[in-house]
């Protein structure tokens, strides 16, 4: 059994196409990763260093007879990638014109009511841009750029530092670090959410933060 060390933007979607296998399910849910799944409760926020251990593969037989044409298909490497796009204020970007821009390879769609995009994209993709048009001539727009994967867990202060920036409130640089900006940040977060009138990064504020960002 191979074990895999995971990198900034792994997640189980990259690791199952780079070892060839067809679902995530089948590595996350095998008996040698049970620790690491019991800490790791969604699949695809992993943490740099993290250890999964990959299966042996298992070969398929099917029988089919042999005077008769037979179809098999292959399972695709891809994953779905969604995300929620709002403005400052919460109000969801909705059913607007996007161009999902993923290492050259572009979609284009509308955002649903809510704000969402949904797109079905390479499982090893890990960065790009997505650009929301304002009108329907494209001409005003709005750009974010994306990192696949690199999002880390909502306990780990880099992850909290990624969920707070991607809410609108600026912590600068994803590091880890409880800076002075990150705390101004937190004590702004904490104050609009009903927590304590502090910049103290405990659990209660993690799984708040958790909880607002919904993963």
């Amino acid at each position: 059994m191979k074990s895999h060390k995971v990198k900034q933007g792994d997640c189980f979607s990259s690791i199952t196409k780079q070892y060839g296998f067809h679902d995530p399910e089948v590595i996350y849910s095998d008996p040698a990763n049970s620790s690491l799944k019991a800490k790791r409760k969604n699949m695809h926020l992993l943490k740099k260093g993290d250890v999964v251990k990959i299966p042996d593969k298992v070969p398929k037989k099917e029988t089919c007879p042999c005077d008769a044409k037979s179809k098999f298909k292959a399972k695709g490497f891809i994953t779905q990638l969604k995300i929620i796009v709002e403005d400052f204020s919460g109000n969801a970007f909705s059913g607007m014109n996007y161009t999902l821009d993923l290492e050259g390879t572009i979609y284009e769609g509308k955002t649903t009511s809510a704000g969402l995009v949904e797109q079905k994209i390479d499982a090893q993709a890990m960065q790009g841009t997505i650009t929301i048009w304002l009108d329907n001539k494209k001409k005003n727009l709005i750009k974010w750029p994306l990192k696949i994967g690199s999002l880390d867990p909502h306990d780990d202060n880099a992850g909290v530092q990624a969920r707070l920036n991607n809410l609108g409130y600026s912590c600068g640089k994803v590091d880890g670090r409880i800076d002075k900006q990150t705390k101004q940040t937190l004590k702004v977060f904490k104050s609009n959410n009903g927590l304590a009138d502090d910049d103290v990064l405990d659990d209660t504020t993690k799984n708040k933060i958790e909880a607002v960002y919904g993963f």
